[in-house]
Formats: structure tokens, sequence, C-alpha cells
């Protein structure tokens, strides 16, 4: 399947509003619910000393999911399911220590392999947008 510029674009669009909603919560992951009138910021710290803007192993794992459909691979077949779990345990390879028990505690649960490594290399049509690894806010 091909797909146009604007459905790329819209897919591209997708992963940096993951990554965006992943660093703004990252640095309130595992706390107390937050009620309505205090502020969220790009602040990082959090459970895991994150950096302000950075994404979590959630936003890699999507990452390798996209890179594997945009092989044109069917995401439900098994050989895409290992592609996909390759790039996981690819990633893990890379992480940080916290982020690969974590993630690997996530993956057991899921079933699944670990995650890989926090960039879009494998999705050039994103490649501009996802290529840091932190979201910058302005």
């Amino acid at each position: 399947m091909t797909l146009t510029t604007a459905q790329l674009d819209r897919a591209c669009g997708v992963l940096l509003g993951t990554a965006a909603g992943d660093a703004l919560g990252a640095g309130y992951e595992f706390g107390p619910p937050r009620g309505p009138e205090l502020e969220v910021a790009m602040v990082g710290g959090g459970a895991f000393g994150w950096e302000p803007g950075e994404w979590t192993d959630d936003t890699s794992m999507a990452i390798a999911i996209a890179e594997v459909a945009a092989t044109g691979a069917d995401p439900r077949q098994e050989e895409s399911l290992d592609a996909i779990t390759r790039r996981w345990h690819e990633w893990s390879r890379h992480a940080r220590a916290w982020a690969y028990r974590r993630a690997r505690y996530s993956a057991a649960q899921a079933d699944r392999a670990s995650p890989r490594r926090q960039h879009a290399g494998n999705l050039p049509h994103c490649t501009n947008v996802l290529a840091p690894q932190q979201v910058t806010a302005h």
C-alpha cells in the first residue's frame, strides 16, 4: 500500500503528538493523580528523572511498530510481529537501564519482548520530525 503525502504527514503527526504527549506526562508518570487546578508543564523529573521533553519507552515502542508498518507489512501478521519484537529488543540494548527494566516488565505483562531505541531512523518521512529524543517545549 502506498500512502499519499497527506497520509504520511498525518502519520508523522500522530507520532509527533504521541511523543509530545508522552514527554509532557513523563514527569508525572507513577505519581498521584493531579487535580484539574494543577498546572501540567514539560518539566521532566518524575520517577525516572526524565529530562524536560524526553519521551518514554511508550513512544519508542510506538515508533518500532510504525517502522514495521512503514515497510508495507501487515502488523497483524506473525512475521510483522516478529519484526516489531526484534526492533523492541534492539532498542532495549541501547536504552537506559531503568527504561530497559521498565520496558522489560511492561513487555512481560504484554507477553512480548523489550522495546527499541528512541528515534525514527527507519521512518524516512518522519525523520526530521522525530529524530531527536526530546520534544522541544516552546
